[in-house]
């Protein structure tokens, strides 16, 4: 969570907060409307009402604990869920000549 406009280096970063039932609610479908799994939103709450002003599909996750590492293991098992659901991808060879 992170006040706007941020002003200082550590609002740009903003701090963690839980996520409350409703804006689980309001990022899942906004998932399952575009069809994609992983992604950010930008919400803005205003006189108690959530708003979705952005969705990316590959966000930067700044200031997400580990990122680095949970983006790495989502996108491994993302590659294993594909093999397993469409097999190994043959991959046509250059011809070589001699």
């Amino acid at each position: 969570m992170r006040v706007w406009p941020a002003r200082t280096y550590e609002e740009k970063l903003g701090e963690p907060f839980t996520v409350t039932a409703e804006l689980r609610d309001i990022a899942l479908r906004c998932g399952e409307v575009f069809g994609i799994d992983l992604f950010g939103l930008d919400v803005i709450e205003s006189n108690g009402k959530a708003y979705v002003v952005d969705v990316s599909s590959f966000p930067g996750f700044k200031g997400v604990p580990d990122a680095a590492l949970r983006l790495a293991e989502y996108i491994y098992s993302a590659a294993d869920r594909a093999l397993e659901e469409r097999g190994p991808v043959a991959v046509p060879r250059e011809k070589v000549s001699a």
